[in-house]
C-alpha cells in the first residue's frame, strides 16, 4: 500500500472527476483507491510539517500502515507558491537559499517520520489581485518557479546522499522553465488522470 499525507496534492494520488475533487474529505478521513490511500490534513506547509507527527502516527494506524508500506509525506507547493519569496524578501537573502532551507527542514520531518519526500509542485496562477484564482501566491512565477527548482533540487540531493527515492514528476511536467498548463485543473492541483498512475509506480520502485 502507498499512504500519503499532506496538503491537498494528496488528491493526485487518484483517479477521480472534477466534482470529488473539490469536495475531498479532511483528516481524520482516509480516502481508498486502486491500493492507495491518502489523508488531506490540512494547508501544510513543509518547512511546519513536523508540528503533525502526532497526526502521521495517527494516520498510520488508522490505516493499518505496516513496515511493508510506502509512507509519502507531501508538502512544498504551498512553501514556493507563497512564503519563499516572501522570506527571502523579509530576509534580504536569495530565493535559492530560503527555498533550500525549507527543502531540508521537510526532508528533516521525513527521515523522523520514516516517511518519502515529496516535490514541490509549480503553480501557474498570478500574483495580480484580480486574478480569479482563489489561490495566493507572493511573487512572480519566475521567482517561484527558481523556488521550487532549488527546493527539489535541494530534496533530490538530499535523497541521493542518502539513498531514498525521490518522488517527483517536475522533469515531466516543466519544460524550458515553463509548467505545462494542460496538466493544471485549477492552476495549482495537477490533473489526477496525468499525475497519479505516474506517481505510484514512482512510489512502487521504492
Amino acid at each position: 500500500m502507498i499512504l500519503a499525507i499532506g496538503d491537498s496534492h494528496v488528491s493526485g494520488f487518484h483517479c477521480d472527476d472534477k466534482r470529488k475533487r473539490l469536495s475531498y474529505p479532511a483528516y481524520p478521513i482516509v480516502v481508498t483507491t486502486d491500493d492507495v490511500s491518502s489523508c488531506w490534513i490540512g494547508p501544510v506547509t513543509a518547512w511546519n510539517f513536523r508540528k503533525h507527527l502526532d497526526r502521521i502516527n495517527e494516520i498510520c494506524k488508522l490505516s493499518n500502515f505496516s513496515a511493508n508500506d510506502v509512507l509519502v509525506l507531501v508538502a512544498g507547493e504551498i512553501d514556493c507558491r507563497c512564503h519563499v519569496v516572501k522570506q527571502s524578501r523579509i530576509q534580504g537573502t536569495t530565493i535559492d537559499k530560503v527555498a533550500r532551507q525549507c527543502a531540508n527542514r521537510m526532508f528533516e520531518t521525513c527521515n523522523l517520520a520514516g516517511a518519502i519526500p515529496f516535490w514541490a509542485i509549480p503553480s501557474i496562477v498570478d500574483e495580480k489581485k484580480n486574478d480569479p484564482s482563489p489561490y495566493v501566491a507572493v511573487g512572480t512565477k519566475v521567482e517561484r518557479m527558481e523556488a521550487c527548482c532549488s527546493y527539489n533540487e535541494e530534496m533530490h540531493r538530499l535523497c541521493m546522499t542518502s539513498g531514498i527515492n525521490f518522488i517527483s514528476l517536475y522533469d515531466e511536467l516543466v519544460k524550458d522553465g515553463n509548467a505545462d498548463a494542460s496538466l493544471f485543473w485549477d492552476g495549482v492541483h495537477l490533473v489526477p488522470e496525468w499525475a497519479a498512475p505516474r506517481l505510484k509506480e514512482k512510489c512502487l520502485r521504492v
